[in-house]
């Protein structure tokens, strides 16, 4: 059965003033992003260490990650990393009456009856979109500083990689989006307000394994080249134009509202 729980415990956009202008923002960001899934308004979040974070939109579909990140699939095989599904109209009426327990929902999903859920399978959620960063590399950084702005950059790397960062387009993170107690912030905490925050470089997915392609590994081990990670950040190094000065560099999956995944758990 659906496990049920007041409206305050959820998340809901037009809860609070910060909450109400997540709409704006996602339509602000769908405009500069060209994308359609970016347009998605977040009807919903909610966030714990240890169980998992889930989004849910407008349009009902549903972006979470339990705990463990575990999706066993119809054929029995099991797959690990953020998860896609889609509520059925009852689902999405119920999570709008502000009255699902999130906890339950990631955290015992065997006993979320069926008709929450739309017929369609669960599936790995597949990003279309990634976020470019500059790495903080210096010792010990600060919480607030393990990211630099990567514009700084742009003109110091190789041809190639200059080229797709030149065509890419900038965007503010913020980095803020879980509180003390492991739970989201609110809503301009949730990577998808406008600034102020670290600049990155929004790429689509084409656009990320092209520059991908002139990137090395960060460690020793075997050449993952090219290859993107859809629900953590993936690392990697790009050289300088005279083949001296190393940058670590961050491709992070962006979700549908715009904001982007760098909490696993």
């Amino acid at each position: 059965m659906v496990a049920y729980a007041s409206v305050g415990a959820l998340a809901v956009v037009g809860a609070s003033d910060t909450a109400g202008q997540a709409p704006a923002a996602a339509a602000e960001r769908a405009d500069v992003s060209g994308h359609d899934e970016d347009d998605a308004n977040i009807i919903a979040a909610w966030s714990r260490l240890r169980i998992g974070w889930i989004y849910v939109y407008g349009d009902g579909r549903v972006v979470l990650r339990h705990d463990n990140g575990r999706l066993l699939t119809s054929e029995g095989s099991v797959s690990y990393g953020i998860i896609q599904r889609h509520l059925s109209p009852f689902g999405l009426r119920l999570v709008q009456s502000g009255a699902v327990n999130f906890a339950a929902v990631l955290g015992e999903p065997d006993n979320v009856e069926s008709s929450f859920w739309s017929p369609t399978a669960a599936a790995l959620y597949r990003p279309t979109s990634y976020a470019l960063c500059l790495v903080n590399t210096s010792p010990n950084p600060a919480p607030d500083q393990l990211l630099l702005d990567v514009p700084d950059i742009i003109d110091r790397v190789s041809g190639a990689a200059h080229e797709v960062l030149r065509d890419g387009i900038v965007r503010s993170f913020t980095d803020d989006f879980l509180d003390e107690d492991g739970n989201f912030a609110g809503l301009a905490g949730f990577h998808s307000a406008p600034g102020p925050g670290v600049e990155c470089i929004l790429l689509d997915k084409a656009g990320m394994l092209r520059l991908w392609a002139q990137t090395r590994l960060p460690l020793s081990g075997p050449d993952d080249r090219g290859v993107l990670r859809f629900s953590d950040a993936t690392f990697g190094v790009l050289t300088d134009v005279d083949g001296v000065e190393e940058y670590l560099v961050a491709a992070i999956p962006i979700l549908p509202h715009g904001g982007w995944v760098v909490w696993a758990g």
